[in-house]
This record gives structure tokens, sequence and C-alpha cells, in this order.
């Protein structure tokens, strides 16, 4: 089964499940066992094929610690081969006793005892008969219901609610009835029409209408005017965007005028009117001129191969043509899309300015992609290319161009730097066979 397996090199510290060494090799250095001090690692560790029992030597002696680790095997001569490691830990722990303090009711709250040694309720005093949205008041030992109710919207009595006291008041507004003496006035000032308002008075004993006068017989549109007493139509209309009368218009005075654009039809010879442009001025990119409106007219020509111009009634439309030659330099400041074929017959090397190099960009599903170096035969050569179902980067030869898929004759080993020194944080997809793993305590681990 293919996992995660640590590489030991010189200096490294070994996690092995397994050890196979040839008969009668020792293994030198020091051994790392939990719970023994470095004084007590042995040196040299080896194994007799002829007795089958492993032996050591050691600096120091295999010493049994309180409440550490103690070799079943005892402490001097040979490991026997099914000796193992055992522990030796005795945990004590006691709980101290203690008597808590005597917890009982203040005001508001219900008879209780509490010291710690039985289960105990606390109840405001008096909460079990009150009823749901009452008003509660105190009555000096316990709560209880008061005549008045709150269901979140109004706030009623039994009966009724009277204020005393010499400034009592309610703020506000109120319906129902109420007795008592009404601070204000019941009599309003009288309130009537003044210019251009219908007549009608309101002095709050009933309902007025307030109406501009005139105003019921105005027509939609119309502009008005004052008659002295009321509005009425006028011969004009507006509807927002013409304004028009029932037969003309017409100014008078030496001074009249109208300003700013219309439409329509004049009478006279048109000799005083002013601002017409009978020129029109062009400019190109090279140079430019000018069209007399009266005599001339405006020619939009293209340039043969590059620019076309046709005109039909009031529109001149300005296209390429279906074969479009540049005779100079084309710059392309945004994207350039070839549907068709796009040929290069530089025979330079390629510079690209830009970092990165997108191949596949009109894919929309996953697949194979890479970069061909072709050899002896046209559009057959080396392949470098990333493996979409196994999600690495391989190498394959004799690659025809046109295909597009491959399978790897060999893979790109990948190393990941882990940010502990556990392999199992790597990527997923770096879990394949080969990849190596560099933990942050600089051990290596390798894929297989």
């Amino acid at each position: 089964m293919a996992n995660w397996k640590k590489v030991v090199v010189s200096g490294s510290i070994a996690q092995l499940n397994n050890l196979s060494v040839d008969n009668n090799v020792a293994i030198t250095g020091s051994l790392n066992v939990a719970g023994l001090a470095s004084a007590n690692k042995p040196n040299i560790i080896s194994y007799d094929t002829t007795t089958g029992l492993f032996s050591y030597q050691s600096t120091g002696s295999f010493t049994a610690n309180t409440a550490s680790y103690i070799l079943s095997s005892g402490v001097d001569g040979p490991l026997g081969m099914n000796s193992v490691l055992s522990a030796s830990h005795a945990v004590t722990a006691s709980v101290a006793s203690t008597t808590l303090g005597t917890l009982s009711e203040g005001a508001g709250v219900s008879d209780f005892s509490f010291n710690g040694s039985a289960n105990a309720t606390i109840a405001v005093s008096g909460a079990a008969s009150l009823s749901s949205n009452a008003v509660t008041k105190w009555t000096g030992n316990a709560f209880e219901n008061s005549s008045l109710t709150d269901n979140g919207t109004v706030v009623s009595g039994g009966s009724s609610i009277q204020l005393s006291g010499a400034n009592s008041k309610l703020t506000g507004s109120f319906t129902g009835s109420f007795t008592g003496n009404f601070v204000g006035t019941t009599d309003l000032p009288d309130l009537t029409q003044g210019t251009g308002i219908s007549v009608f008075t309101y002095d709050g004993s009933t309902t007025a209408t307030v109406a501009v006068s005139g105003a019921a017989g105005l027509n939609t549109d119309a502009i008005t005017k004052w008659t002295g007493t009321a509005f009425t139509n006028t011969s004009l209309s507006d509807n927002g965007t013409v304004v028009s009368g029932v037969s003309s218009i017409q100014l008078t005075g030496a001074n009249s005028s109208l300003t700013g654009s219309f439409t329509g039809s004049f009478k006279g010879d048109g000799s005083q009117l002013t601002g017409l442009v009978t020129e029109l001025d062009i400019s190109g990119s090279t140079g430019g001129g000018t069209v007399d409106l009266l005599t001339q007219t405006l020619s939009v020509v293209g340039t043969n191969n590059e620019i076309e111009t046709s005109a039909a009634g009031q529109t001149i439309t300005i296209g390429l043509p279906n074969n479009v030659t540049i005779g100079n330099n084309l710059t392309v400041s945004n994207n350039l899309t070839v549907f068709g074929t796009a040929s290069f017959q530089n025979t330079t090397n390629l510079e690209v300015a830009d970092r990165f190099i997108l191949l596949a960009s009109g894919s929309n599903a996953a697949g194979d992609g890479g970069i061909v170096v072709q050899q002896a035969t046209q559009d057959v050569g080396e392949l470098f290319a990333f493996d979409s179902g196994a999600t690495r980067w391989g190498f394959t030869g004799s690659f025809t161009a046109n295909q597009s898929a491959y399978t790897p004759d060999a893979y790109v080993a990948a190393v990941v730097e882990g940010a502990s020194g556990n392999p199992s944080t790597a990527p997923g997809r770096y879990v394949a066979k080969g990849n190596l793993f560099i933990g942050n305590d600089e051990s290596i681990w390798i894929y297989s």
C-alpha cells in the first residue's frame, strides 16, 4: 500500500515500523526510548543469530525510575527476543471537602434555602399567580396583578384610569370618553378663503373643502390665466413637448421675438433670418476642408483593400472589405481573436513579453496540454505536458502535436515544503508516487 515513507539520511531521526539488517551486524549510535534519560540510552545494540538474543553496551545503565519505563527483562544482560517496554505509573488525585455558605431569599424572592446539599428553586415572590399581559404592583412582600393590562399595543384598566394631583396630565392621542376638566378651547378661530381659493369657511365644527378657484373647469395640459377672481383656460396648451395655440401665436411690439429652435413653416422671404449654416467644416488626421452646403457635395472615400464606404439615403456606412491588406505595421491595443488559422512567417526566435502563457484557453472542461519540441519528423517530437487525469506533469516521446491527450512515459517529481514535520499535511494533489515532502524539521519523506 502506497503511503509516505521517511527517507533516512545521515543526521536524520529514523521512524521505522520494521528494521532488517544482516546477521551479526551491530547498530551503533544512540537509541531514543521514551521515558529514559539520556544517560540511560545504549550506545551499541547487536543481535546474535546463534543465541537469538539482543545485547547492548552502554556507558550508563537502565535504572527503574518511579513512574518511568522499566525493561521487563531486567536492567542488565542481553534483551530477550520477546522483551518489551512496560510502564509503571501511579496517579493519585483527591478533592478537598468544601462546605458551602447558606444562600437565602431577599426582597421579591420566594422563601427558599440552599447550602449545596440538595437542589433548590428560586422564584419571584407572587409570580405564580400573575396573569398574562398583567401590569404588576408591589404589595410590600410580593408582586401581584394590578387593574391594568398591556397587550403590547394598548394599556387598559378594569373600568377607568384616573389621574390625580395638580400636575397630572395625559399626552399624545387617545380614544374613548373621559370625565373631568378639559383645558383649552372648543371654539376654533374661523379659517376662510384668500385670493385664488373658492369660498369656504371652517371653524372646526363641520367638514369643509378647500379648492383653487376655477380649477374644476380647467382642461388637461391647458395653460391658464387669471380673470381677477379665478383661474380659467387660455387658447394655449402644453403637452410637455410642444406649446400650441388654437390657430396661431402672434407676437406684437417693436422688440417682440422668439428665441431657441422651432419646427414648422414661416411666412415671408426669410431675408430677416440670421444664423443659418451654409458651410460645413471638415477635418482629418492629415488635413481639412470646407463644403458649401448650397453648391457642393461631401464625398466620403475609403482606401483600397483597407476601408470601404457606401451611401444610401441619409446613411453613410464605413467598414472593412472582406479581405483586408495592411500595408504597414498593425498595433492591437486590446485582445486579438483569430477564429481561423494564424500563420507566423518570421523565422527568428519567438519573443513573448508576457510572464505567463495560457494554453487551451478555449477549453470549457479539464484536459491534457503541453509543449512539443519537434524532432526529425514534421509535427512529431518530445512532449512535456500536464496529465489532467493524474493531475501531474509528465514526459513522453514520438508525440504527434495534433492529439488532444497523451499517456506519460514518466512523471515529474514534485517537492512539497511543509509547515510542519507531518507529511499528511501535504496538499492532496501531491500525494502521488515519487513526490517528496520536506518538513520544517528537515525530515525527508517520499510517497511510494
